[in-house]
């Protein structure tokens, strides 16, 4: 009784919840508690299935728990087959009926998979299979939206990744430790000069394109990766072809291989050589900037010694009772004057302390002019050679710097050719983006100084344009000609590469930026200058006592009165104690109060005061303002220059 009882109260639950189904398909319970439709096997089989199944037979349609679960709708809604497709399939109806009809015919369905739509409207994508008897189909379905959103996110995470890759110029690799097996992108082969040997990319291959001095530090830290399971990061030459080697940078690490007890080396490597070069240049740049303000400090103190020995040297030499021999000796010591005049213009260069007269320059008429002296300077076993491109533009240049520049030049090449040779001297107009600028879009010209000398090695070249460094013999060379010669070019905003290799040779390369000539300056007309009258007086302000002397010297030699100031404080105090001077010739770089504030501070008190500044710095000198070349007299001067100039700036003689 009981289990009949228990068979009829499934058996209503079964009819209620089937109502559109025919009567043979009511179903008993077996004793797992499954529906079993009666007289329906195989509903009864896709009832007991693990997962989502439907049973077509004729125009009815039935489906499990699964698929319920699945598709949202219980059997009830979608009986029939004609609303099942409907239904479920709204975007892909005809090609799921497609799929039916085929596999009715053929009896069996490849997987596929179709979008189906969810009763409360979301989509799904589905990948059917099916099995037809006769008269009867099975549909069996698997849910792949998650899966499919997986791989997609996989996919798209991959690109992402691959672009980041190619962006960075990355190379991916992976080297086999047990078998020795090498896998290498195509970027890493590139990088490695073996992009169209695949075949031949074998460990060893990568490993003799390494530089032979970093070849053993390479393997070293991929070994120590491979004792202690850990990774590496190693900067290394690779010569890629047979002109030059250049920066790689490889990280990488150890993975075990969970199939066999193998390890691999997983690595990626980039082309760092633009990096490290322009690296190089920077800390280059910051040395040589360091020793420009220290040689250009020791240049200003070294031209106040000039100022006086100059001076002083000028009033012996107006002696009339100097014997023949005197004489000479006096010329020896002006001449060691200029030279080392000429050291301290050097070092100011190097600190960038020298005065700065930019203007437009016709770069090929300029060499030109200078043919004749350059031929004497590299003397009569040397060929001078020119190819002057005749669209070369003009340049921005300081003249005297640019001379500089050429004779320094020159006599490089002309020491490097003791046997004789040939120095080339070549111009050519080049698109500035060939080398880095300021202006991307300003054409340029590249100067080319050329010889065929015995050429530097690469430690020299290094080194070449360093400040005192020299390869001449002691006492022969400052080391100062080439540093010069770089600091010019860089405040032209320019730029200077040498290459050279020993026994063949140096090529020095200039690159400056082109510009518009300038329209013809005006001179302007001299004017007369009065001798001085009893009542001019001058005030001299001065940090350094022995130029302050002769300064005053001088003045008082010409007719004028002098005041003489040892700094600023001296000067504010001749003025506040009623002082009127009709000149203030002052130092521009004094410790208490520098030339420019102290003229300021003056000229609130004394509105005509002129003034003449004294410098051996520029007129942008360290000081921080800008000074007229009309207001500055450079040291070390004449006694000649200085009263000139002081003349000129006297009230009756300004305009």
């Amino acid at each position: 009784m009981m289990g009949r009882h228990r068979r009829e109260h499934h058996t209503k639950a079964d009819d209620t919840r089937h109502t559109a189904a025919p009567p043979s398909n009511r179903a008993s319970t077996d004793e797992r508690g499954v529906a079993e439709p009666a007289g329906e096997p195989l509903r009864a089989l896709v009832a007991g299935l693990p997962g989502a199944a439907v049973h077509i037979r004729g125009d009815a349609v039935w489906f499990n728990s699964f698929a319920e679960a699945l598709i949202g709708y219980e059997t009830s809604e979608l009986a029939h087959v004609d609303t099942w497709f409907a239904t479920v399939f709204p975007r892909d109806e005809p090609r799921a009926r497609q799929i039916y009809e085929g596999s009715r015919r053929a009896h069996f369905s490849q997987p596929d998979v179709l979008t189906i739509t969810r009763k409360d409207g979301t989509s799904r994508l589905v990948e059917f299979s099916g099995y037809t008897g006769i008269g009867e189909e099975v549909w069996f379905m698997r849910d792949l939206t998650e899966t499919r959103h997986a791989e997609e996110t996989l996919h798209n995470r991959e690109q992402r990744l691959q672009v980041t890759v190619d962006v960075a110029g990355l190379g991916t690799w992976e080297w086999e430790v047990n078998t020795g097996h090498m896998v290498g992108d195509e970027t890493a082969r590139h990088l490695f000069g073996l992009g169209d040997k695949p075949d031949q990319a074998t460990y060893e291959a990568y490993l003799d394109r390494v530089h032979s001095d970093d070849r053993p530090r390479l393997e070293d830290a991929i070994g120590a990766a491979i004792e202690t399971r850990s990774s590496f990061d190693v900067e290394f030459r690779v010569r890629r072809d047979e002109a030059r080697y250049r920066w790689l940078h490889v990280r990488g690490t150890v993975a075990e291989d969970g199939d066999s007890p193998g390890l691999r080396v997983i690595g990626a490597i980039q082309d760092i050589d633009d990096h490290k070069h322009l690296n190089e240049r920077l800390i280059h740049a910051a040395r040589m900037e360091s020793l420009g303000q220290l040689a250009g400090g020791i240049a200003h103190d070294f031209n106040n010694l000039l100022v006086v020995i100059q001076g002083h040297l000028e009033f012996v030499a107006a002696e009339s009772s100097l014997t023949d021999g005197a004489t000479k000796r006096l010329d020896s010591i002006a001449g060691a004057v200029a030279r080392g005049s000429d050291m301290v213009s050097s070092l100011m260069q190097l600190g960038r302390s020298t005065a700065k007269t930019a203007g437009t320059v016709d770069i090929n008429a300029w060499f030109e002019a200078g043919m004749d002296t350059l031929r004497q300077l590299v003397g009569e076993n040397i060929a001078v050679e020119y190819q002057l491109d005749s669209t070369a533009p003009f340049v921005r240049f300081d003249e005297a710097h640019l001379a500089a520049v050429a004779l320094n030049l020159a006599t490089n090449a002309r020491d490097a050719m003791p046997r004789g040779g040939v120095l080339r001297i070549t111009t050519r107009n080049v698109p500035s983006h060939d080398f880095p600028v300021r202006d991307a879009d300003q054409p340029a010209v590249e100067v080319g100084v050329t010889d065929t000398g015995v050429g530097m090695d690469a430690a020299t070249r290094d080194r070449i344009f360093e400040p005192f460094f020299t390869t001449k013999a002691p006492g022969v060379g400052t080391g100062l000609g080439l540093a010069s010669v770089y600091e010019a070019i860089l405040d032209a905003g320019g730029e200077i590469s040498v290459t050279s290799t020993p026994g063949s040779g140096s090529t020095f390369t200039i690159h400056l930026l082109a510009v518009e000539p300038d329209a013809e300056a005006t001179e302007n007309e001299a004017l007369p200058i009065e001798r001085p009258v009893r009542d001019d007086l001058i005030m001299v302000a001065e940090d350094d006592a022995e130029v302050l002397e002769l300064a005053a010297d001088i003045l008082r030699s010409a007719g004028y009165r002098v005041l003489e100031a040892l700094g600023s404080q001296e000067a504010l105090e001749y003025v506040a104690a009623g002082e009127k001077p009709d000149l203030l010739l002052t130092d521009v770089v004094m410790p208490d109060l520098s030339g420019p504030r102290l003229a300021a501070r003056l000229v609130d008190q004394l509105p005509d005061l002129p003034v003449l500044y004294m410098s051996g710095y520029a007129s942008e000198g360290s000081a921080g303002v800008k000074i007229d070349d009309d207001d500055l007299i450079r040291k070390p001067f004449s006694h000649r220059h200085l009263l000139e100039r002081v003349a000129q700036r006297l009230p009756r003689n300004q305009r």
